[in-house]
This record gives structure tokens, C-alpha cells and sequence, in this order.
């Protein structure tokens, strides 16, 4: 397990030899940890507190604040945990061989690579989503003791990442199939304790979110997607296909990756565990459902996005069942029919092989890629120019993250754009921004080429908020790839 763990803390070194990369959420996460740092509580770089993300992962950050290197040890140490726990969880299902060689898979996988080189909270939700499961792979843990440990690891899962609520879901199916031949009532009776540390757990964040912003998970954007239902489940199995593959795999090359991975899982659940037939298999199977189940769920209701990020748990379930498989075809070699059983681990051998290879030419191409916390990206003029400003002046863009990273402005707001289903904030109101035009010196910084944004949507803005009603933009410098402008309040607006 030792060493398991050193080669999964390895790969994440060496893909983060140069900095962890940042996207947007990456800067939130790393901007609550500062703020909790400096002791201004659970609020992230508008100054607002943080309700859209749960608080564990920043929690975890902010020893280091904005550190990148406490970054690469959070995520080297992460990495690690994963490996081990991994591990851990396999060899209560298959030999020593095929738990080390399916650990190594899962560990250097691209998707997996991926989500450790970034500040995201997708890895610790992992961690701990296999905690909950390592807990409760034993069958003499079906005790009170364990199902409260193990509710309170699922709890701590939905507190790093709301998606999380799938190891709830795993975790307490787990606990019915191991306790149900001892009784219905039983079974009731530990199902129960485990809600209730999960409960326990949740409640004191989903309360304040509830007196802080009326909503139990934050803010989200208001109404789900209009596509219709053929291109929302396709997009989820090619999701799927590219966390396997690569972002740059072709659209539907990567819907039939998905689905042939899709159909392993499903496979593996139904036919692979059908002789030795164990409560742990029911809780992977149902973590698999709820991985994929989720995000289309989310998406209906708030249009989130369906990324391979997003899908990065069904890694999980697919590594799972790939190991009880190859185990299956290890002992087929071992019998008359030994030619089936040794070809199939030749291939799984190969696969493993392929899958590290992968995951290591992967890491290697890290450096050439930009991240959202790059001077060099979108406008380095304009960065120059929001250093420029007065301390005390209010910084309104399209493009708050890198502003907070790249300036340090702290407070900066998210404002002249219209909501978009996926952004972590909400745009300011146009009665604020008026506001704080009046109050003093406030300027617009925008970046035509964050998210292909454009000029600003004067028209736009103004048929549905009346922004320009109140306030008028005064241009102050233009440069290659953004605009600094004045905002200035209209008429009586400051009355």
C-alpha cells in the first residue's frame, strides 16, 4: 500500500511540476482558503460568502491560502489516500496481483490524472466517497459503530462536493443488503443511525446557506436545459468517452467509448459478481448509478454543465468491476479451459500497461497548457492596467477570477453579463452597480475573449436589466484583448 501510494503522489508531482493548473473554480476554492486564512470567514473573492460550493475542499487549502504549493502537497497526499483506499477496498473482492494492477490503473489513469493537477474538489470527494465504502466493505462492520463512521464519511462527501450525495446513496445500500438476512428491523434500525450521522454532519452548513442566501446548495441558475432528451444523454456518454480518452477525442468516437465503458460497468455489476455475489458490489453499483444519474439530473434542472471532470467518479465503479473480472479470468487460467483465462489477463496486462502509458505521456504535456491564473492569458495589457488602479477602487469584470489571481484585487465582482447555467457567481444587480458607482471610483475591466464574451452587451443588458438606464461606461484605456472603463452614474441615479 506503501508503495501504491508513492507511485499515485508521484504522477501528481510530476504533472504539477510546474504548478497545479487553475481554472475558475480552482480560484474560488484557493480564494475562500485565503479568506479563512486571514480569518474573514467562509467568503470567497466578491466578498460574498460561499454557498454555491461546499466548504470542505478549501477548508483543506487554507493552511497554504493561496499557495500552490500547499496545493501539490494537498493533492500529492490526496492522490495517496486514493491509491491506498483503493487498495484497501479491492482486496476485500480480488488477490493481491489484480488489486495491484487495477490500483495502478485507477492511479494513473488521464481522467484521474486530470483532476488531481487542478485545484478542484473532485479528487478529496473521491477520497473520501472510498473511505465510505472501505468502511463497510467488511462483513463484520454491519455494526452501529461502523455505520456511524461510515455517515459521517458520506456526510463529510456531500460537504466537499454536493454530488457526493452518490456515496450517501452507496453507503446505505451497502448497509440494507449486509443487514437485511438479520432482520428487517435491523437493517431499518443501522440504515437509520447512518442517515442520521449524515444529518448530523450536513445540517449546520445546509442551515446557513438556508439563512444566508434562502437556498439549501447556494444560488443556481433558474430553469434546466431545453434540449431535448436524445442530446442530453448522449452528453453524459461522451463524457465519459473523453475522461477515458482525452478532451480532444472526436464527438462520437467518444459517445462509443462511453458507451462500451457504460456497458463494462453494467456488465461487470450483473454478471462478473454473480457467483460470489457481496453488499459491497450492490454499493459500487449504485455509487456507478448516481455518478451518472447526477449530473443529468442537475442538468435538467439548473442547464450545469456534463463535463469529463463532472463524470470523473464513474472511474471508480469502472476499475472496480474491471478487477472482480480480471480475477474471474485468473482463476479461468488455473482450470481446463486456461487458454480463455490466459489471453484475458494478457489483454488486461496490456490494458493496465496502455492505461499508465497514457496517464504519463498525459501528465508530461501539462507545462504547454494555460490556465486561468496566467498573466499571459487573455490580456496582459489589461492586467497591467487594473495594477495601476487605486487600492480602494471597485473592480467590476466578466472576468473576476483571474483578476482576483493575477492582481490580488480582493474584493473584485462579476457583473455587465448576463447568468449563465455552469458560472459559480451571479452577475451584481444593476441597482448595486449603480450603487457603487456613486460610492466612488468603479471601473469595468473586460476581457472580449474569456468564454468568447465580445463587446459588452450594451443592448442586451439594457432590454432586460436597465444597467445602462443608470450607469454609463467611459472608456479609459483599450488595449490588445480588453477595455478599462470608467462607470459612471447617469442623471439622479446616486439619489
Amino acid at each position: 500500500m506503501a508503495a501504491l501510494g508513492a507511485l499515485a503522489a508521484a504522477i501528481v508531482v510530476f504533472a504539477t511540476r510546474h504548478d497545479p493548473r487553475l481554472s475558475p473554480d480552482s480560484i474560488t476554492y484557493l480564494s475562500v482558503a485565503r479568506h479563512l486564512r486571514s480569518g474573514e470567514g467562509i467568503t470567497d473573492f466578491t466578498g460574498d460568502p460561499l454557498t454555491i460550493f461546499p466548504p470542505l475542499y478549501s477548508m483543506l487549502l487554507a493552511p497554504g491560502g493561496t499557495s500552490l504549493v500547499w496545493v501539490r502537497v494537498v493533492s500529492a497526499v490526496l492522490a495517496a489516500a486514493s491509491a491506498v483506499l483503493l487498495f484497501w477496498l479491492l482486496r476485500h473482492r480480488v488477490g493481491r496481483p489484480v488489486a495491484i494492477g487495477a490500483t495502478i490503473a485507477f492511479s494513473f489513469s488521464r481522467g484521474i490524472v486530470m483532476i488531481s493537477s487542478f485545484a478542484w474538489s473532485e479528487l478529496p470527494a473521491l477520497v473520501l466517497a472510498l473511505a465510505v465504502l472501505v468502511v463497510l466493505a467488511d462483513r463484520d462492520r454491519s455494526t452501529a459503530r461502523w455505520c456511524v463512521v461510515a455517515g459521517v464519511l458520506a456526510g463529510m462527501t456531500f460537504l466537499t462536493r454536493y454530488a457526493g450525495a452518490g456515496a450517501i446513496a452507496a453507503g446505505g445500500t451497502v448497509i440494507v443488503v449486509a443487514a437485511w438476512p438479520g432482520g428487517r428491523s435491523r437493517a431499518i434500525r443501522l440504515v437509520g443511525l447512518f442517515a442520521t450521522a449524515v444529518v448530523a454532519v450536513c445540517a449546520v452548513w445546509v442551515i446557513r446557506n438556508l439563512v444566508v442566501v434562502g437556498q439549501p446548495l447556494g444560488p443556481r441558475f433558474e430553469g434546466g436545459t431545453t434540449e431535448s432528451f436524445d442530446v442530453l444523454i448522449r452528453r453524459p456518454f461522451r463524457s465519459i468517452g473523453q475522461l477515458v480518452l482525452g478532451d480532444d477525442v472526436e464527438g462520437e468516437f467518444a459517445l462509443r467509448t462511453g458507451l462500451v465503458v457504460s456497458a463494462l460497468i453494467v456488465v461487470g455489476g450483473a454478471v462478473f459478481t454473480r457467483r460470489d455475489r457481496r453488499p459491497i458490489d450492490a454499493g459500487v453499483m449504485v455509487f456507478a448509478a448516481a455518478a451518472f444519474l447526477l449530473p443529468v439530473v442537475a442538468r435538467l434542472a439548473t442547464s450545469n454543465d456534463i463535463s469529463p471532470r463532472v463524470m470523473a467518479p464513474v472511474l471508480l465503479p469502472l476499475v472496480y468491476f474491471a478487477a472482480v473480472g480480471t480475477e474471474g479470468l485468473l482463476s479461468l487460467a488455473k482450470s481446463p479451459r486456461r487458454w480463455v483465462g490466459r489471453c484475458g489477463v494478457g489483454v488486461a496486462s496490456f490494458v493496465v500497461a496502455a492505461v499508465v502509458w497514457q496517464g504519463a505521456t498525459y501528465a508530461s504535456t501539462f507545462p504547454d497548457l494555460a490556465s486561468s491564473g496566467s498573466r499571459r492569458l487573455y490580456s496582459p495589457e489589461l492586467f497591467d492596467a487594473i495594477d495601476e488602479l487605486d487600492p480602494d477602487a471597485t473592480v467590476i469584470t466578466n472576468n473576476p477570477w483571474s483578476v482576483f489571481w493575477v492582481n490580488r484585487r480582493d474584493p473584485v465582482l462579476f457583473g455587465f453579463v448576463l447568468p449563465r447555467s455552469g458560472n459559480s457567481h451571479y452577475p451584481i444587480s444593476a441597482d448595486r452597480i449603480a450603487r457603487l458607482a456613486c460610492g466612488g471610483p468603479t471601473y469595468l475591466a473586460w476581457f472580449p475573449t474569456f468564454l468568447r464574451a465580445g463587446e459588452v452587451p450594451r443592448e442586451r443588458l439594457q432590454d432586460r436589466f436597465g444597467l445602462f438606464d443608470l450607469v454609463e461606461l467611459r472608456s479609459v484605456r483599450k488595449m490588445a484583448g480588453g477595455e478599462l472603463s470608467r462607470v459612471v452614474p447617469i442623471g439622479d441615479a446616486c439619489t
